[in-house]
């Protein structure tokens, strides 16, 4: 069935918050999983991780490197917890960690707000 924009819209009316933040690449993959199952047991819904390459200055050296890239959904009511628990346990001296709200569809933001108040 098409929807129109305006069914949309309505359809995506939710809101979820995803963080993004980044982790050395040297870190292996279950290490990675680790960290991600800490985070769900803080309080997250779900968490993604994938490789990516990037560049930026640092202590004025410019670095070009391949990282992980993770990003978490977490809903409204779990998002500070998951924000310690990042700092608390974050390799970096200053980790990225940005915070966006998205659009979701109303089913897509019960699951997350169900998946990230159970504990």
């Amino acid at each position: 069935m098409f929807m129109s924009y305006r069914d949309w819209e309505v359809y995506m009316g939710a809101e979820i918050n995803v963080i993004k933040t980044t982790l050395p690449k040297m870190i292996r993959e279950f290490e990675i999983t680790n960290f991600s199952q800490t985070l769900l047991d803080s309080g997250a819904a779900c968490v993604s991780h994938s490789i990516v390459s990037s560049a930026y200055y640092w202590e004025g050296e410019m670095i070009s490197e391949e990282e992980w890239a993770i990003e978490v959904k977490v809903a409204v009511a779990k998002i500070d917890v998951i924000l310690e628990k990042i700092k608390e346990i974050h390799p970096y001296d200053i980790p990225q960690i940005l915070v966006s709200k998205y659009k979701s569809s109303i089913d897509y933001f019960e699951w997350v707000a169900k998946n990230s108040v159970r504990n």
